[in-house]
């Protein structure tokens, strides 16, 4: 703003610049500020990165989050001093077993949830909680239990290959990540393993029955750990498109450093218009990391003389369009080319029914080895289905067992574990995302149909499905069709909601 070379000028009287220095401001910036090679842990601090592009921190090349502590034994190589500080403050606190009635004399001391029976120096005496207390071999030999059965988990968790907890640590006590919580509310396999006395490992799986998303009206706490691990999945989303390809995608986006300016009258000036400001007086690599954007336009007239103020807040400039760019499914298909319904075929024989038969499998085995491959009744696949959408199934199914007899229903999913829904993402991206699949909630179901001439109504040809007159019937009942998905053509899904 000034004279420009084209003429046209404007006068500008005064300007403002200031910032709001909040405490969680001065955690962002103080993150912000150790450049590219930094954590931001919780803290939304993805705009000031970019103010500090290109430099190095000469004390420190990266910074990486240090893991939530956990009083676990097998999170890394418990320290000789740890364990012996501790098993000196029980001794002394009269918490550890001291066994003196047997020809050899012991100790029994249970840590981190773990009981080490007899603990005794080779070739040595106890004397006492008293005396031992400084006694260095029995030390040694305690560190030493401790240690090997430290290393027994750490060889456990390399050939399982699933990180293995404590008997007496609750669950929910080890689950922090949005995948987690996932998993907390609909069901899944947690990843962990209990180990037992024997050595034997029982993995942590969730019941779908267990899961907590009946929570979701009661348990403010939980809605908040759910928030919570929500926030810190898509900032590292973020900062992972920061580093890896110069996208500012930050949630926050404005940072609160304010301009202010005063001028002649001038109009045309809308809120959210973008100003250019030079920025020169501002450290040296501001001016590629700032844009002001117009948040307030005021006008005053007084003394017959037009005022405008113009107040702005910065944000950081986008270099790349953001990369993690959400994808739409399972939305109505624009397919319009008329198929004619025809109706259902006549069976050959009069007496036959429709059949459902359970063909359900997860990973190549059966879900279910007791239903597996045989024939089943409309109850007991509508018992399957979320008891919200029961109804909608019932009509369905009772109107499909009264049309089509000599059809048979071939079952291949109906719940889906958030932890499949991975899996299966992994196999195909055009798979529903976990958490947003029908199946995850007991809403869905995939099935082949095969009529009475013995022809297959199979994932991708829409036509046979809509000749027989099936997808009329499943929309009269309420239930919505996955032939009419638009980002995929996906003809044995069907599902309902509440």
């Amino acid at each position: 703003m000034g004279y420009n070379s084209n003429g046209s000028s404007n006068f500008v009287k005064d300007f403002s610049f200031q910032t709001k220095i909040t405490p969680n401001l001065m955690a962002m910036i103080s993150i912000g500020a150790t450049a590219e090679g930094s954590s931001t842990k919780d803290i939304d601090a993805i705009p000031f990165k970019k103010w500090n592009k290109g430099l190095k921190n000469r004390f420190e090349e990266s910074y990486t989050n240090s893991p939530t502590i956990i009083d676990l034994p097998t999170d890394t190589q418990i320290a000789a001093e740890k364990i012996i500080n501790a098993f000196k403050s029980d001794l002394s606190n009269g918490k550890i077993d001291y066994d003196n009635w047997f020809v050899t004399n012991n100790y029994d001391w249970t840590y981190q949830n773990k009981t080490y029976y007899d603990i005794t120096p080779p070739g040595k005496e106890l004397e006492g909680p008293e005396k031992d207390i400084n006694n260095k071999a029995l030390l040694d030999e305690v560190v030493k239990r401790v240690q090997e059965y430290q290393d027994e988990i750490k060889a456990k968790e390399a050939t399982s290959g699933r990180k293995i907890i404590p008997l007496g640590t609750k669950i929910e006590n080890v689950l922090f990540s949005y995948s987690d919580y996932i998993i907390q509310s609909f069901g899944g396999d947690t990843g962990r393993s209990r180990i037992f006395s024997s050595g034997n490992l029982y993995s942590q799986v969730i019941a779908p029955r267990f899961g907590k998303w009946w929570l979701s009206s009661d348990n403010q706490d939980f809605i908040k750990k759910g928030t919570s691990a929500w926030k810190s999945y898509i900032r590292e989303i973020n900062l992972v498109d920061f580093q890896e390809n110069n996208v500012n995608s930050s949630l926050s986006g404005f940072i609160p450093v304010e301009l202010g300016i005063t001028m002649e009258g001038i109009s045309g000036v809308k809120i959210y218009n973008k100003i250019q400001i030079n920025q020169k007086f501002l450290p040296s690599s501001y001016p590629e990391a700032l844009k002001f954007i117009i948040k307030g336009v005021d006008h005053k007239i007084s003394n017959n003389v037009w005022e405008t103020n113009i107040s702005t807040i910065s944000t950081s400039p986008t270099d790349n369009a953001p990369t993690n760019t959400p994808t739409t499914v399972n939305q109505p298909s624009n397919n319009n080319q008329p198929i004619e319904v025809k109706g259902p075929i006549p069976p050959e024989n009069p007496n036959d029914t429709l059949v459902i038969e359970d063909n359900r499998t997860v990973a190549g085995k059966p879900f279910d080895s007791e239903t597996y491959g045989k024939n089943q009744s409309v109850e007991w696949l509508i018992g399957e289905m979320n008891i919200h959408t029961q109804n909608k199934w019932r009509g369905f199914f009772n109107e499909l067992k009264a049309q089509y007899p000599g059809y048979t229903l071939k079952i291949n999913a109906t719940y889906r574990t958030y932890q499949r829904s991975i899996e299966l993402k992994k196999e195909n991206p055009k798979n529903a995302t976990p958490g947003y699949s029908p199946h995850n909630y007991a809403y869905g179901i995939d099935m082949n149909i095969v009529d009475p001439n013995g022809n297959t109504f199979t994932k991708a040809n829409r036509t046979p499905w809509i000749e027989s007159g099936i997808v009329d019937l499943a929309q009269k009942t309420g239930i919505r069709w996955g032939g009419n998905f638009s980002s995929y053509v996906d003809c044995i899904h069907f599902d309902a909601t509440p």
